[in-house]
């Protein structure tokens, strides 16, 4: 088991005596618990499960609450397998809130914005108008327009791409009825997040579902960039990465299989390519496991020339569809 303590402090002068209102911060702190949980599903997947506690440490002047998160692996034997990589305790509440580093750095443009609410603190509330991905540096670039780009790692997209995890984010915002009230995230005394709830994306709320036994639940289609590692010509899984970690998928798009069949498609080392992936979970005899399946490949991705991202732009190959099969 790891664990990782950091503190979660909503600030405002409705607050400045040390009370808040059950109804706000009783749903908020169930959304951190759901936050982590979308957060650890996204980035390990169901190697690892995660379980947020509250440490009371109530301060005068503002309502700090302490996390503790604590992470198990699924199945402890795995990790004498070399070969498996997941993100720890320490690391996930890196990805979620940020680390703490220069001031001065912190503000430097072509600085990677790691932690999801650094860099919902950065957006400010907008969305990106673009977005762009620099295979030089593995680094995703999010123009929010007026020539502003923001730099962010490939962990940090992956999570404010996902809708549980948007969702659950915001719903930490709901104690902040005031203009003046604000969340500040401090980690080893340090602070790494102050954001107002102007700073928190005005997204739909997602259900997390509870699996019983022998059930499954299937979130809707993630576009993101994979990396093929090892094709199936005829059948079984393929292996990609995402840049963080890797693992088997069906390939599931049938005109890019029959183009790879009819050697249309070659693949080559570094290839990457923009693709729409399902995930699902299944519960099992008690036991939770996860399959992801590719439903549609969207476009390749050149590693020679930085190609704009844009979500659901038309995919061209040679000047022509990707996907038009009869041409």
């Amino acid at each position: 088991m790891a664990s990782e303590i950091f503190s979660l402090i909503y600030d405002g002068e409705e607050i400045r005596d040390g009370e808040m209102s059950v109804a706000a911060l009783g749903p908020a702190l169930v959304a951190m618990g759901e936050l982590f949980e979308a957060a650890n599903a996204t980035l390990n997947g169901s190697q690892t499960t995660v379980e947020t506690n509250v440490k009371a440490d109530f301060k005068e002047g503002s309502f700090e609450v302490l996390i503790h998160i604590h992470q198990f692996l699924t199945d402890p034997s795995a990790a004498l397998i070399p070969a498996m990589y997941v993100l720890g305790a320490d690391q996930l509440v890196g990805q979620v809130m940020g680390k703490a580093i220069e001031k001065a750095k912190d503000k430097v443009a072509d600085v990677a914005v790691e932690g999801l609410f650094k860099l919902l603190g950065r957006l400010g509330g907008k969305k990106p108008e673009r977005t762009e991905y620099d295979e030089s540096k593995k680094l995703f670039i999010y123009n929010t327009g007026n020539n502003v780009n923001i730099t962010v790692d490939q962990a940090t997209s992956q999570l404010y791409q996902s809708p549980k995890v948007l969702s659950a984010a915001a719903k930490v915002a709901i104690p902040l009825k005031r203009p003046d009230s604000k969340i500040r995230i401090k980690r080893d005394s340090e602070e790494i997040a102050d954001l107002q709830q102007q700073d928190f994306p005005d997204v739909p709320d997602v259900e997390m579902p509870m699996l019983s036994d022998n059930k499954s639940s299937a979130g809707g289609p993630q576009e993101l960039i994979v990396q093929i590692l090892k094709p199936a010509f005829v059948e079984g899984k393929w292996s990609v990465s995402d840049g963080n970690k890797k693992y088997q998928v069906d390939m599931e798009d049938p005109v890019f299989k029959g183009r790879v069949h009819s050697r249309e498609i070659g693949f080559y080392e570094g290839d990457l390519y923009r693709v729409e992936l399902v995930t699902t979970q299944y519960m099992k005899n008690g036991k939770l496991s996860t399959a992801r399946k590719i439903t549609r490949v969207i476009e390749p991705v050149s590693a020679a020339v930085q190609e704009s991202l844009q979500l659901r732009a038309p995919a061209k190959r040679n000047g022509r569809k990707f996907r038009d099969a009869d041409e």
